[in-house]
């Protein structure tokens, strides 16, 4: 099976418009994951994009109610897809298993937090861009919690 990366616009267009966040996991992990050609396509990331941090910080505290003075996220091991300004991987959120998933250059992403063997929490979130280069990204414009599963 070869990797069509193109089919990565329709998971930008399942992540901004799709009513479920679980569903563009799904398609994320049925299309793209279960192909070994797609693990070579990316390149590893060696600094987390501009206001990613934060984000996953926001949601930690926000969604897991982590307390301020706790590190919330660790191991974070992302890959790059440069020509579709695509970033995925996973980590640890405050010791839960998380999949990150943004799209650089329309500031959004979503995460999915595996709470045990039966619950996930899924984020999406929209990153907004800081004004001066250099500066320290703002925290995501808007934080939502969709549900569970």
């Amino acid at each position: 099976m070869s990797t069509d990366l193109e089919r990565l616009d329709e998971l930008k267009v399942a992540l901004s418009y799709g009513e479920q966040v679980a569903d563009a996991f799904g398609f994320f992990h049925d299309t793209f994951l279960s192909d070994p050609e797609f693990a070579g396509a990316g390149e590893a990331v060696t600094e987390a994009p501009a206001g990613l941090m934060t984000a996953l910080e926001a949601i930690g505290r926000r969604g897991l109610g982590v307390p301020t003075e706790e590190p919330v996220i660790a191991d974070l091991r992302l890959a790059r897809i440069p020509a579709r300004h695509f970033v995925y991987g996973t980590g640890t959120l405050s010791g839960y298993l998380v999949t990150v998933l943004l799209f650089e250059d329309a500031n959004l992403g979503a995460v999915a937090v595996k709470r045990d063997e039966t619950k996930v929490l899924y984020s999406r979130f929209a990153l907004t861009p800081s004004a001066a280069p250099g500066a320290t990204a703002p925290p995501p414009h808007w934080f939502r919690r969709q549900g569970r599963n």
